[in-house]
């Protein structure tokens, strides 16, 4: 007997669409596992945790800064740590207010364990923010993708746009091959734009996990993703 899905519905996304994070977990997923990630896609909650998201403003503007002294970066990664800590304690310990500043400090101060390695791949580039752009997208096969890295990456003193970065903040760590999806995503929003950037310059970082992975060939990734997404196309018409 097949397993019958109680789908909660309000909102209904009537084309195919679907977040970056969930797209890279979905070609690795169990055929339940896809098709819950389908079905929270279509009929989305009204609910969405920001968990990270101070963490990611905080990051994303400190790097923007480009300091000379990169110890900087992480002063002050510890000093807002400190500060949402402090922020968090009035609240219910059950609550979005007291879990947004709490897991955020935890994700800085995770960076901060990361200084050498970040450090080495950042301290070439000209860096700026990114977030403000949220709603960038690309399609592939007719399902619409969000696209936003986190950062952008420039060489020649900000004249010359060479790559991008992305942070991951959930506690559970990204596979390689969830990255591998992530990068191409991206890379691919901005081969569309005319900006080809460099595959050795596009880097995610999961924060918790104290990895950085680079993007890889697209050759490897664009037949399996564009495979996906057509499954993604065609069990969206049935629920």
């Amino acid at each position: 007997m097949e397993e019958e899905l109680e789908v909660k519905v309000g909102k209904i996304v009537e084309d195919p669409k679907i977040s970056l994070k969930q797209f890279s977990r979905y070609s690795s997923a169990t055929v339940n596992a896809k098709n819950t990630i389908v079905v929270n896609s279509k009929y989305p909650s009204g609910y969405i945790p920001k968990f990270y998201e101070i963490a990611k403003k905080i990051v994303c503007d400190t790097f923007s800064a480009n300091f000379e002294d990169t110890e900087l970066y992480f002063e002050e990664f510890i000093t807002q740590a400190q500060r949402l800590k402090s922020e968090a304690i009035p609240f219910p310990t059950n609550k979005d207010n007291y879990k947004n500043r709490t897991l955020s400090a935890e994700g800085l101060i995770a960076l901060t364990h990361m200084q050498s390695q970040l450090n080495t791949i950042l301290k070439p580039y000209v860096l700026n923010s990114n977030i403000k752009n949220k709603r960038q997208s690309v399609s592939i096969e007719e399902v619409k993708i969000g696209a936003a890295a986190d950062m952008l990456l420039y060489e020649d003193a900000g004249a010359t746009h060479v790559g991008l970065l992305k942070f991951n903040f959930t506690k559970k760590k990204m596979s390689r091959l969830e990255a591998e999806y992530m990068l191409y995503v991206l890379w691919l929003f901005y081969k569309e734009k005319g900006v080809e950037l460099d595959l050795n310059k596009c880097f995610l970082v999961d924060a918790f996990a104290g990895k950085i992975y680079r993007a890889t060939d697209p050759v490897f990734v664009e037949e399996p993703a564009r495979k996906s997404c057509r499954e993604i196309k065609e069990q969206w018409k049935l629920i």
